[in-house]
């Protein structure tokens, strides 16, 4: 069963030689790992080509600003039996490809698979990466779930189905393209699966930045739902709207002092990242 790997990336300068490092760590190596340049104007694609020796790196362009078009020509590309796709913060756990091909051979009935992830760049982030793993050791015990999502950051496909869901997708800006893969599968009629055991790593860097376009993405999760028809998932995540929002202000306080190099948190010291928002179509400062 071959593997491929899809990273989109957009001016990703300060984090993709960290996601790369992860992956060419991995003990069941990727028979194919497509990095997708979407408009990069920094050091990015340098630095991706500066790992050509020790991955099997193929490289691609998508000129349409955008998470969801950029997935879409990595996923059209690869060849792999299974399309894995991850963020260009992401940091896999070693064993991250070799359960995924393994989960997919004991479940034939599985099309979709997400994983969990814990922030590596927190005051906290010990702490969780204890739990997560604690969590995943009891899920290779106990299998896999049925799944409500696709974390785009952490997950993987069949090729077979990706191509089936694809036109089911709603490519609308404001929407999570996550999701919207979430919502496409669903229609193809296909099984989507939590895997615990699945484990990876992002930044909090995104909640370090204002929260206006975090409260925006919260929202688009909402419209993602709707848009797809799921009115019970949009309820929820409506009802959940506040709690959302107060998350993300505790974790811009919690984030947004602390410098993850020299692991100190001091109190207004403020840390104001320009970030590209994930939701289609749409940027964020």
């Amino acid at each position: 069963m071959r593997l491929s790997l899809v990273i989109p990336v957009y001016n990703e300068e300060d984090t993709i030689a960290a996601c790369l490092e992860h992956v060419a760590a991995q003990i069941r190596p990727f028979d194919e790992v497509l990095v997708v340049d979407n408009n990069c104007t920094d050091a990015t694609m340098e630095i991706v080509a500066s790992f050509a020796d020790r991955l099997p790196l193929k490289t691609l362009t998508e000129p349409t600003p955008g998470v969801g078009p950029a997935r879409r020509s990595g996923f059209d590309a690869a060849t792999g039996d299974i399309l894995g796709r991850i963020d260009a913060d992401t940091w896999l756990d070693p064993q991250w490809a070799g359960r995924l091909v393994r989960f997919f051979e004991a479940e034939p009935t599985a099309d979709a698979v997400s994983g969990s992830l814990y922030w590596y760049d927190t005051p906290v982030d010990e702490r969780l990466r204890r739990l997560i793993r604690k969590d995943a050791c009891r899920s290779l015990r106990t299998g896999s779930l049925p799944s409500t999502v696709l974390q785009g950051s952490n997950m993987a496909i069949r090729r077979e189905m990706w191509h089936e869901a694809k036109p089911h997708l709603l490519d609308q800006p404001g929407t999570h393209e996550d999701l919207d893969l979430y919502g496409a599968v669903v229609k193809a009629e296909g099984n989507v699966r939590s895997l615990v055991a699945l484990t990876a790593a992002q930044s909090a860097r995104r909640f370090a930045g204002p929260i206006g376009p975090n409260i925006a993405y919260a929202r688009g999760g909402i419209r993602t739902y709707q848009l797809h028809g799921d009115g019970a998932a949009a309820r929820n995540l409506r009802l959940a709207f506040p709690m959302n929002v107060t998350f993300c202000v505790i974790m811009r306080v919690l984030v947004g002092p602390f410098d993850p190099v020299t692991r100190k948190w001091r109190p207004f010291r403020g840390h104001h990242v320009v970030r590209v928002s994930p939701m289609e179509g749409t940027r964020s400062q």
